[in-house]
């Protein structure tokens, strides 16, 4: 078995699945709308912020999904996901993509002896 070669198909596996496939096809969505656009990321980069912060404080085993997030960014998300359907919809299949990605990671940080890096 070539490692290589499984990677490749592994990536292929990627691009194939519906997590994939439903991220590209809202981000292309997104894209279309500028100024969506521009307010789904700023609320991605406020939650970025938050939570390496958090994990910057000294607990380096916290788990950046599991965040309680302050609830002045809660508010600000569901307002947005309620009143953009798309910016919720995207939201969520970032959210389902990346569950997707870190399993994968985790998987393969099992199997390199870097399991309880990632």
């Amino acid at each position: 078995m070539n490692v290589y070669e499984e990677s490749h198909k592994l990536a292929q596996a990627i691009k194939e699945s519906d997590e994939y496939k439903q991220y590209i096809e809202l981000q292309k969505k997104l894209d279309e709308n500028p100024e969506l656009a521009q307010k789904v990321k700023a609320i991605m980069e406020k939650q970025l912020e938050f939570q390496t912060k958090i994990m910057m404080e000294g607990n380096q085993n916290v788990d950046p999904n599991n965040i309680a997030l302050p609830p002045e960014l809660m508010k600000e998300i569901t307002s947005l996901m309620m009143t953009e359907p798309l910016a919720g919809q995207y939201m969520q299949a970032q959210v389902r993509y990346s569950l997707m990605l870190g399993d994968v990671y985790k998987i393969i940080g099992e199997v390199a002896g870097i399991g309880n890096l990632l």
